[in-house]
């Protein structure tokens, strides 16, 4: 082979290098910074040249948010590796990686396909020491005094709400080029490369359906909804559309609080939908599990993960390409039941703290990453009833019995007549207790409470936010002996407050009943009263029966006569 087809050959090589090779499947190629003007003159010695072989590299990394018109990108780190050898299934000895020689280059070329497959098998490669760079204000990320050769570049980590969906790719130093009116090669000792990053954090939400009051015991509803982070005009084929290869580790996650619930398994998660369709998904679509995190995550909390199969991703990619380039979202609904005991999360300073997350959707090659999203904070609050009598509010009352409803159409169903049938059925499942045996207070009957009286043991729910119907009714459905009980619901508002805050206490009057002793005072009607009047009649019926006889006896006198 002589000079000039050696310099073809080498040329050719590096040519498929920077346009397939440098990108491991062309994620960036069109990114790369060739040297122009001056830079050109300066970067003209071949590395296989006395002078070349001694010449140090560099490799930039231009990190762009292609969220905010593909401006610098902060936070992202990079490592790179020199590869010293290539194997493969039918070379176990394989290629010592020597890019100082025209020949070095020529047979790097016949690599190129190997190095392309995706996923990269780097167990086929020799790698040299780790370095690692995160990028600066400016986007950037440096390494330099390269030794000449072949270099694995990988994105460690993209900046906190961010996804990637760049490979590990591959990067000369230097890079040989030829523009296309020249005869010589150009031969680039520093090199430069522009993946892009968009931000995803926005893309998931998360909010706890519970506009009707909740507490301790009871069902907390929430729902995440997540944006798919491809379009149509993302995929690799514009034409044919998005694959389920491009949506590959899409997953939907919540990091809930473990100790806040009596169970944070799978069967939380309810149901699993693209939003606008009539169906929901099917457990064939999607996968759920449950595991507890581990630092360096928040080791109180449990992720529950619905992660979509290659059935699901069909599905959500049709929509995708239907959807003429607007969102496209996923929603899962969850229900955690409450504990009884909430004490670790009752104030202001100590709300229940629900996160969410989503994997954002990758090609082969690049690793999931989960991706922090919308957060829901529920603030908790004790409260306890007081009764007290309504003719003298220092007078406290025990045996009265409530049901709490966060519906105040039920609320007054079941005040109307606690004893019809289901007419008390949609009460707060949580704010129940055992039955009370003698005068001792309970969640739902008033009595005594260590030193108080004629109150109720403190019950745990969700502070009264600005939705109208985020309020309790509660309904008497048992009065005290001696007491009216009440036919209609008591509307109640829980109050923010800090956690070392007293219970909020709630006073409920009861009006006394006419036998009560404690009403209206009436005329004495007792057993005296109906003697005097017995006795005065029998004076009258004697008086009666005299003058009749009386007057009996002058007519028999004067008929005899």
């Amino acid at each position: 082979m002589n000079k000039f087809t050696k310099q073809c050959v080498a040329a050719f090589a590096s040519l498929a290098m920077a346009g397939t090779l440098c990108v491991a499947g062309a994620v960036v190629a069109n990114n790369v910074a060739f040297a122009t003007g001056s830079e050109k003159a300066a970067a003209q010695l071949a590395p296989w040249s006395e002078a070349g072989k001694k010449l140090k590299g560099k490799i930039t990394i231009n990190k762009k948010d292609a969220s905010k018109n593909n401006g610098p990108l902060q936070g992202a780190t990079f490592t790179v590796q020199k590869v010293t050898l290539i194997k493969s299934d039918n070379d176990q000895t394989g290629l010592s990686v020597d890019l100082t020689s025209e020949d070095g280059w020529t047979k790097l070329a016949a690599k190129v396909k190997q190095l392309n497959t995706t996923p990269l098998d780097e167990t086929k490669l020799t790698l040299d020491t780790v370095k690692e760079k995160t990028t600066d204000q400016t986007g950037k990320a440096e390494f330099d005094n390269l030794d000449l050769g072949l270099y694995l570049v990988k994105e460690k980590s993209a900046p906190a709400g961010y996804a990637t969906d760049v490979k590990p790719f591959f990067m000369t130093v230097p890079e040989i080029t030829r523009e296309a009116s020249a005869k010589n090669n150009t031969y680039t000792y520093e090199v430069s490369v522009a993946p892009k990053n968009t931000n995803v954090k926005d893309n998931v939400t998360k909010i706890a359906d519970n506009g009707k009051i909740v507490g301790a015991g009871d069902t907390l509803p929430y729902t995440i909804t997540a944006k798919v982070n491809k379009k149509k005009s993302d995929a690799a084929d514009s034409k044919t559309g998005i694959t389920k290869d491009e949506l590959q580790g899409f997953a939907i996650y919540d990091d809930a609080v473990t100790a806040a619930y009596d169970s944070v398994k799978t069967d939380v998660v309810k149901e699993v939908k693209i939003e606008g369709q009539q169906n929901a998904m099917t457990a064939d679509d999607y996968v759920v599990t449950s595991s507890a995190l581990t630092k360096p995550e928040d080791t109180t909390r449990t992720r529950i993960m619905v992660k979509f199969k290659d059935a699901g991703l069909r599905k959500i990619a049709t929509v995708v390409n239907g959807a003429n380039g607007a969102d496209v979202k996923i929603t899962v609904k969850l229900e955690f039941k409450l504990k009884t005991d909430l004490s670790n999360f009752v104030g202001s300073d100590k709300k229940l703290d629900n996160k969410s997350g989503f994997v954002p959707g990758h090609g082969a090659g690049v690793p999931d990453t989960p991706t922090p999203g919308g957060d829901a904070t529920t603030e908790f609050r004790k409260f306890h009833i007081k009764k007290v009598d309504a003719t003298d509010k220092t007078k406290l009352l025990n045996k009265a019995e409530f049901k709490a409803f966060a519906d105040q159409t039920e609320a007054k169903k079941c005040a109307a007549d606690p004893t019809a049938a289901q007419a008390c059925d949609k009460a707060m499942a949580g704010f129940t207790d055992t039955a009370q045996t003698n005068t001792e207070a309970t969640i739902t009957t008033t009595g005594v409470d260590k030193t108080a009286s004629g109150v109720t043991k403190d019950y745990v729910a969700k502070v009264t936010d600005a939705n109208a119907n985020s309020k309790i009714y509660l309904v008497e459905v048992k009065a005290p002996e001696g007491y009216a009980r009440s036919e209609q619901p008591h509307e109640i508002s829980l109050t923010s407050a800090e956690s070392n805050a007293t219970a909020q206490e709630i006073e409920i009057v009861n009006v006394p009943t006419k036998d009560n002793g404690s009403w209206f005072n009436l005329p004495k009607t007792g057993a005296a009263g109906v003697i005097i009047f017995a006795l005065a009649g029998m004076c009258l019926v004697a008086v009666g029966m005299f003058i009749f006889l009386r007057n009996r006896k002058k007519d028999e006198e004067q008929q005899a006569a």
